[in-house]
């Protein structure tokens, strides 16, 4: 569901982050989990959808996403909708019942092999974003739709970036309310009033009615009835209720006694037909979810223990999906997924080489305390962030950073062990240093023999294959269609600008930039050096730049 304009309301409160930043920070925060992020896959797919080039394009976008998650070591979820949405949308008649496509069928696949979790909804994938959130499932959600703050989400990233260290627009409820004044239950009644994808809303009421509407608070005992099922203490009727509030709006609509208009509106009045709708105003303020229906102990479980993709699978994957022969998958994984297989290692360091492996009580705030106007929307300034300034990410979560130690508390499957990080030889030498945005950043050397081992398993792996196809159930075509050419096409979407595909250069390969914060936990001697290197090149350089004259000319008599 979508509310016209609503996005332009809220967009003064926006911050910018890269997702980088906000992976990192997560990370490192005092109960050390891995940020975690619900994704309403309908905006992906729509994404995919206008890719272009090459085969399966669509999911080819995905996968290269895939990749990113991993690198940044994002635990995502990805929401579907469910068969419990309205079955009328946008003056049409939609189906509500998910089509068994071979797109579905494969993306669910990639996504369970890259060890992402799939979670279908009750009914619209935003509600079950925001109430996982709610229930502190997840950090974030990222969607396109703004009504997900209706359903009571928190904090909202709105779209995937395009490029690496690129910004994204970040939203917080609490931003929101402290930069333009609304609270959720306000949203809810501008959506009532302006209409969403569900509803039309009243006749003549455009953004600007509406907002000032909702700051007038006359919805609050409409609002706190919906959200406690009639358990109001009085015995009141919700009809009466929603006349009340019609009443108040008319009123104000007349009269303009509360000042956030600057002008009468005596020829719009809300009448019973169109407002309030109260199954609209009950699907948002107690929308019906899958997780509250459900018990959850299979998500609860992958988000205890350690991330665990089959690096090995995925190669027959794409040989099967994107018709590759075998030289190009390891140019490609090399290029692409070698990255997010680093990474990866870095931050399970008690877990094998998987090359050596086989493969609440929930609330609507009525704000029924005053609230300050904030500036009318034409001197609102926009809130952008600093890149020197790591607070104003730290004010996207509400818990407290905890300095970097040398041991991780790391689940096994038999209980939390002390593991000393320092056991992986993976960084040969640290030769460069530099912050993007907030983040800083090491130019690191591995073990080049890290790549030659992944590579070789994953060539091992589609030896042993051979023809044997491990996912016509998906891709029902014949066998003689991925024994074809290299793909040739050099126009993929969401390939970052930086991946050579082209690289055959362990050296180069295994030299790449990572987060500091990766690396000074684990490798503190490599850091020592670095830092003991860079201090001498300063001191040559400082002496070079204060050399006294060797040569005195001495004055003409």
């Amino acid at each position: 569901m979508g509310i016209k304009d609503l996005w332009e309301v809220i967009e003064p409160s926006e911050k910018q982050y890269t997702l980088e930043e906000i992976a990192s920070d997560r990370a490192q925060r005092s109960d050390k989990h891995q940020l975690r992020i619900a994704i309403d896959v309908a905006l992906w797919t729509f994404q995919a959808s206008s890719s272009k080039g090459g085969r399966s394009p669509e999911l080819r976008l995905m996968f290269y996403r895939f990749c990113r998650l991993q690198e940044l070591g994002i635990r995502a979820i990805f929401v579907f909708d469910g068969p419990g949405r309205p079955g009328w949308k946008r003056d049409r008649e939609i189906n509500t019942i998910p089509m068994d496509t071979e797109f579905r069928q494969a993306l669910l696949t990639m996504i369970r092999l890259f060890d992402f979790h799939v979670w279908h909804a009750y009914g619209e994938a935003e509600a079950e974003c925001a109430v996982l959130q709610r229930l502190d499932y997840v950090d974030l959600v990222m969607t396109g739709d703004v009504d997900v703050f209706l359903f009571g989400a928190r904090r909202v990233v709105r779209q995937w970036p395009a490029k690496r260290y690129t910004t994204i627009p970040c939203y917080d409820m609490a931003w929101i309310n402290q930069v333009i004044g609304l609270d959720r239950s306000d949203m809810i009644l501008i959506a009532l009033l302006r209409g969403s994808d569900y509803s039309h809303g009243s006749a003549q009421v455009g953004i600007t009615i509406a907002e000032a509407l909702a700051r007038c608070k006359k919805h609050g005992r409409l609002m706190e009835y919906i959200q406690t099922n009639g358990d109001y203490g009085d015995y009141v009727k919700e009809e009466d209720l929603a006349e009340e509030l019609r009443d108040a709006l008319n009123y104000e609509l007349k009269n303009g006694c509360s000042g956030y208009s600057n002008r009468t509106y005596s020829q719009t009045i809300l009448d019973n037909d169109d407002f309030p709708d109260l199954q609209i105003l009950r699907d948002f303020v107690n929308p019906k979810t899958k997780i509250q229906q459900k018990k959850s102990d299979d998500l609860a479980k992958w988000l205890e223990r350690q991330s665990s993709p089959d690096w090995k699978e995925l190669t027959v994957f794409c040989k099967e999906a994107f018709r590759w022969t075998t030289s190009y998958i390891l140019r490609r994984f090399g290029s692409l997924v070698f990255p997010a297989y680093l990474t990866w290692r870095l931050r399970n360091p008690s877990v094998p080489s998987p090359t050596a492996q086989n493969s609440s009580k929930l609330t609507v705030t009525t704000t029924t305390q005053q609230i300050s106007a904030p500036p009318p929307p034409s001197k609102r300034v926009k809130t952008t962030s600093s890149s020197s300034q790591q607070t104003q990410v730290d004010s996207f979560f509400s818990v407290t950073k905890l300095k970097n130690t040398t041991h991780q508390e790391v689940d096994n499957g038999k209980g939390k062990s002390k593991l000393n990080m320092n056991t992986d030889n993976m960084i040969v030498r640290i030769t460069n240093e530099k912050w993007v945005k907030s983040q800083r950043m090491y130019y690191v050397e591995f073990d080049t023999n890290i790549l030659t081992e992944f590579l070789d398993s994953l060539q091992s792996h589609l030896d042993q294959t051979g023809k044997e196809l491990h996912f016509e159930h998906i891709f029902d075509k014949p066998r003689s269609v991925y024994l074809g050419n290299e793909d040739s096409d050099n126009d993929d979407d969401d390939v970052d600008t930086d991946v050579a595909l082209n690289e055959k250069d362990p050296k180069k390969i295994c030299r790449r930039w990572i987060s500091a914060d990766l690396v000074d936990p684990s490798y503190p001697r490599q850091v020592k050096e670095f830092k003991a290197q860079k201090a001498k090149r300063e001191q040559m350089k400082a002496a070079k730049n204060n050399l006294p004259d060797i040569i005195t000319i001495p004055d003409s008599p």
